[in-house]
């Protein structure tokens, strides 16, 4: 399922929504337990489980450093940080809402990024991210696909040209 852009002012926020079959804790566990998230972002994390503490990503797919702090933390429900990577023009907002639906739990991922924040880069690689993390609530790692993300990139790159906005067709091949 594509991501959707919205804008406020120059501020752009993209949005993904996801349905797992696995109860809200368990998603939970894949977004704030560091073995998990290695196991979908591709990166060595470390986070301190609270309001006030850090959220830092080392990616092993490239030199990205993303050290952020944790700015809403209600598990197993809410879970909010900075994102102060340079892709991100700033200090963007990362935001996890996940809520229980009859087939398991919806999860909904707000990005929220300054004018001048990499669009096409961060649609593409939550896209990625998010299909990876279904096998991650499992514990089942995915290794980085350069080449699944640079096909994505290059949709949303069109969909960008296009004006993107709420559309979803369906996933390129």
């Amino acid at each position: 399922m594509w991501g959707e852009l919205a804008a406020a002012g120059a501020t752009k926020i993209l949005t993904f929504e996801r349905d797992f079959a696995r109860p809200v804790e368990k998603v939970w566990a894949a977004l704030v337990t560091p073995t998990r998230i290695s196991d979908w972002l591709c990166a060595d994390a470390e986070v301190e489980p609270r309001a006030g503490g850090r959220f830092h990503l080392v990616f092993r797919n490239g030199p990205h450093i993303m050290s952020g702090v944790i700015t809403r933390f209600e598990p197993p429900h809410l879970l909010e940080y900075t994102w102060p990577e340079s892709a991100a023009n700033g200090h963007s907002i990362v935001r996890w809402d996940l809520s229980a639906i009859p087939a398991g739990t919806r999860l909904v991922l707000t990005h929220t990024l300054p004018a001048g924040g990499a669009l096409a880069d961060f649609a593409s690689g939550w896209h990625w991210h998010l299909d990876a993390l279904a096998d991650a609530v499992d514990g089942t790692a995915t290794p980085w696909n350069r080449a699944q993300w640079q096909t994505l990139q290059s949709a949303y790159l069109t969909r960008l040209a296009e004006g993107f906005s709420g559309i979803a067709p369906s996933a390129p091949g």
